[in-house]
């Protein structure tokens, strides 16, 4: 089951979560500026005109599902993304994907995170693969993780071929000798298309 049709199936609702920064501070940036940048992430301009910090740090549009009274479940896996990182380099809040926390609705019927209630340890991993992950050959392993519950998604903003990988706490499952394998056994001409076409598409070596 991808991403897309798991939070389908369960009651999952699109929201704006907002966190106080380190002066408690909420950032009230607009529901429309927001979606705006929801597939696209937002870097100001730096004094040397190069790429500085995220244009907004601690509003973020994202899936949660309601659990009751002011709880909720993060169903975003890209809160914990290498580009959202806060200056600690931890997750925003200390959230990540599968976690409850509580929240105040606020009067945009957007949320001001508290806490978080319960992690729930779901194992993240991600891997370079670049023109093989998209090969036939690695599609049964993809089919075992998700029988195993979990699901893989192709980064959103890296991309190119990197691969995050996510399984549920309770899933006794490796997937990275099952990957190996699979990509042993694809074909070496197939191999070297699939790269030429990816080297291509990703401007490599250009």
């Amino acid at each position: 089951m991808s991403f897309e049709h798991r939070i389908a199936a369960q009651s999952s609702v699109e929201v704006v979560l907002r966190f106080p920064d380190e002066d408690g501070m909420v950032d009230m940036t607009d529901v429309g500026t927001l979606q705006t940048h929801k597939h696209g992430l937002t870097f100001k301009r730096n004094m040397e005109g190069g790429l500085g910090e995220r244009a907004h740090r601690f509003a973020f549009v994202t899936c949660v599902v309601p659990l009751g009274a002011d709880e909720y479940r993060l169903e975003d896996p890209w809160h914990g993304h290498t580009l959202m990182l806060g200056d600690d380099e931890q997750p925003i809040g200390g959230i990540v994907f599968g976690d409850s926390f509580c929240a105040e609705q606020l009067a945009d019927g957007s949320l001001r995170f508290g806490r978080v209630t319960r992690k729930a340890h779901w194992h993240i991993l991600n891997l370079f693969l670049g023109s093989m992950l998209r090969s036939p050959y690695l599609a049964p392993v993809f089919a075992r993780i998700e029988e195993h519950g979990g699901f893989v998604e192709e980064d959103p903003w890296i991309g190119g071929g990197w691969l995050w990988i996510f399984l549920p706490p309770d899933a006794n499952y490796d997937p990275t000798a099952d990957i190996n394998a699979a990509i042993k056994s694809i074909p070496r001409d197939e191999m070297l298309s699939d790269y030429e076409e990816w080297r291509k598409r990703w401007h490599v070596g250009d």
